[in-house]
C-alpha cells in the first residue's frame, strides 16, 4: 500500500477515448457545467472563459485546445474538474468523469523528455494492470505554474483553511430516479462495473469484487435503498468502494454524477430517530435535492454478513494457503470453498467431515 496513490480520471476526448489522470488530492470537485461561460477577450485561446460556480467566478481551461486536439468542442454533457493551485482554483473541461483509481508505483511509466515535449504537460503514463487502459498523467505544476504574488479567483467551498469548517463534500450517484450523496471521506475508490464473482450471491449481496488480492462484498444500491426499479447495468454504471467501521465494501450504482461541494447553509437535517440511512438533504440549485446517506446505517442488519464475506479471499500465495487451512476453526461465519468447474462455498458449520477419495468403496 505504501507505493500506491489515488488519482481521479477523466475522459478528455470521447472520439479517441483519451483519458487523463490527476492527483486526487488536487481535485476539489467534479461537476456538470453549472452555467454558460463568459468569454474573456484578449486571453489565450485555450482559456475558455469564466463560469459562475455557486455565485463565484471560476476560470475554465479548454484542455482540448491546450493539447491541440483536432476536436476542440464540448457537448452539453461536459464536466468541469475544479483543481486547486496556490491560493485559488481553476476549472478543467472534460467530456466526462471516469473513476477514482488507486495506482501502484509500477503502473507509472515516465516519458522521456524528448517525447514529453518542451512543456512536459504529460510527464508519465499509467498502464492499468489487467486492462487495456492507458492513462495520461497531467502535471498541474506545468499546466498552471503558481505565482504566489497573484490571487486566483477561488471556488466557494473549495476546502481552503478560511472556510474548511463551512462546507462538506459528497460523491453524488444515481439510483433509479433519485440522487444520493455519500461523504467523500467514506468513499475510497470509484471502479468500473467489472465482472463480479456470483459465488456468494444472495438476497442482499450481489457477489464479490476482487480488488488487489482482497475480496470486497458488492451490494446493490437499488435493494438497499428500496428503489422501485431494478438495477440495469449500463455504460455509466460504477461500483463505489466505501468504508465504514474499518470495513470495505462495494456499492453498485447507476452512475456517478459528480463530486459536489456544499455549504452548510444548503444542508437540511432530517429527523430519523436513529433509523434509516438518510442523514439529510443537500439543496443544489433551484430544482435538485440530493439525499445524503449515513454509510454505517446503510448496511444496518447486513453489517455482520458483509463483514464475514470481507474476511474471505485476502492474501496471496503461501499466505493465502495458510489462511485457507486455518478455516478448520468452525465459527458461524466461516465457509468451505471448493471447486466443481467453478468455485462454490458452503457454511463450514454444515460440514461434518472431509475425506480423501481413496477411502471410497
Amino acid at each position: 500500500m505504501g507505493d500506491e496513490q489515488l488519482y481521479a480520471t477523466f475522459l478528455l476526448d470521447r472520439s479517441t477515448e483519451l483519458e487523463i489522470a490527476i492527483d486526487a488530492n488536487q481535485v476539489i470537485e467534479a461537476t456538470p457545467m453549472a452555467s454558460s461561460l463568459v468569454p474573456l477577450p484578449g486571453g489565450v485561446d485555450w482559456f475558455e472563459g469564466i463560469m459562475r460556480l455557486r455565485g463565484n467566478p471560476l476560470p475554465v481551461i479548454n484542455l482540448k485546445k491546450r493539447f491541440g486536439l483536432d476536436e476542440q468542442r464540448y457537448g452539453t454533457e461536459a464536466k468541469v474538474a475544479v483543481v486547486r493551485r496556490g491560493r485559488g482554483c481553476y476549472g478543467l473541461l472534460f467530456d466526462d468523469i471516469r473513476d477514482v483509481l488507486r495506482v501502484s508505483g509500477h503502473w507509472l511509466h515516465p516519458l522521456e523528455p524528448v517525447l514529453a515535449g518542451q512543456e512536459g504537460l504529460i510527464g508519465a503514463v499509467i498502464n492499468v494492470a489487467g486492462t487495456d487502459r492507458i492513462l495520461e498523467l497531467l502535471d498541474l505544476n506545468r499546466l498552471l505554474p503558481v505565482d504566489d504574488g497573484v490571487e486566483i479567483p477561488s471556488a466557494p467551498g473549495s476546502g481552503s483553511p478560511d472556510n474548511a469548517g463551512g462546507v462538506v463534500r459528497h460523491v453524488v450517484f444515481l439510483c433509479g430516479e433519485c440522487e444520493y450523496g455519500i461523504p467523500v471521506e467514506e468513499t475510497r475508490e470509484i471502479c468500473f462495473l467489472t465482472d463480479i464473482d456470483r459465488t456468494f450471491q444472495n438476497a442482499t449481496v450481489e457477489g464479490a469484487l476482487q480488488l488487489r488480492n482482497h475480496t470486497l462484498p458488492v451490494l446493490n444500491s437499488h435493494t438497499l435503498l428500496g428503489s422501485s426499479s431494478s438495477f440495469q447495468p449500463g455504460e455509466a454504471a460504477r461500483i463505489l468502494v466505501l468504508q465504514t467501521e474499518n470495513l470495505l465494501f462495494g456499492l453498485m450504482v447507476d452512475a456517478v454524477r459528480e463530486i459536489l461541494t456544499t455549504g452548510q447553509e444548503d444542508l437540511l437535517s432530517v429527523p430519523t430517530a436513529g433509523e434509516g440511512a438518510c442523514s439529510g438533504v443537500a439543496r443544489h440549485g433551484h430544482d435538485r435535492n440530493i439525499i445524503l446517506l449515513d454509510v454505517s446505517r446503510l448496511l444496518d442488519s447486513q453489517l455482520e454478513q458483509v463483514r464475514s464475506m470481507a474476511r474471505l479471499g485476502s492474501g496471496t500465495g503461501a499466505e493465502e494457503e495458510e489462511t485457507t487451512q486455518a478455516h478448520h476453526l468452525i465459527t458461524e461465519h466461516c465457509y468451505l470453498i471448493f471447486s466443481i468447474g467453478k468455485k462454490f462455498a458452503i457454511e463450514l458449520r454444515d460440514v461434518q467431515e472431509i475425506i480423501e477419495t481413496d477411502d471410497l468403496l
